[in-house]
Order: structure tokens, then sequence, then C-alpha cells
């Protein structure tokens, strides 16, 4: 039977990788290309981290609750209508929406926050 052989990772960092996939938004595939690891390690890391920290686990389930979606196509979308709500105000765009334009709009938006 051939195992596949994961490479060292020091205690310090794994816990630091640990610690960063719990920051809200993070993307466990970047996290992962930036530390040469695979994202389903960071994943079982995650699970044993909260399985051994138990007062630990609220956020640990909280950060389990973004699902990270790959994008297969790269061709850009079309969207119809765009709703974005905010705590003190919403945004509706509607007509042929670039994706594109959806980002910019989004990236404005992040920066005048």
């Amino acid at each position: 039977m051939n195992k596949r052989r994961h490479k060292k990772i020091p205690a310090k960092v794994k816990a630091e990788i640990i610690s960063e996939s719990l920051v809200p938004g993070c993307v466990i595939s970047k996290l992962a290309s930036q530390y040469g690891v695979s994202k389903q390690i960071i994943y079982e890391w995650r699970k044993e981290f909260q399985a051994n920290h138990p007062q630990f686990g609220a956020s640990v389930a909280a950060a389990n609750s973004f699902i990270e979606l790959p994008i297969i196509n790269s061709k850009p979308c079309v969207l119809e209508k765009a709703s974005l709500v905010f705590h003190d105000f919403s945004l509706v765009l509607e007509g042929q929406i670039q994706t594109s334009s959806l980002l910019a709009i989004l990236k404005i938006l992040e920066e005048s926050c």
C-alpha cells in the first residue's frame, strides 16, 4: 500500500494556519496555496482543533458556515438583477449587469466603508 507523505509542518506554523483559517472571509484554497498544503488538510486540522478545544467550537463552527465555491467557468456572466443590502442602505441594480462591473462596484463600496 502506497501512503501519501505529507511534508512535516512545524506546530507553530500549523497553529498560524488554523488561526488564519478562522478569520471571517478567509479563502481556504488561497491559504492552502500560500503555505503549500492542501485545503483538505486545513479542514482536517480545524476539525481536530475543534475537538481538542471545545471552548473555541463556536468560532470554528461560524468559520465553517462559509462555503467556498470554486469558479469552474471563467467566462463572464451577465446578471439580470443584483441586490446588495447593507446595515444602513441597499443597492439594487437591474438590467444586463456584467459580473466584472459588479465586482468593480463592490470594490468601490469596500474601499469607502
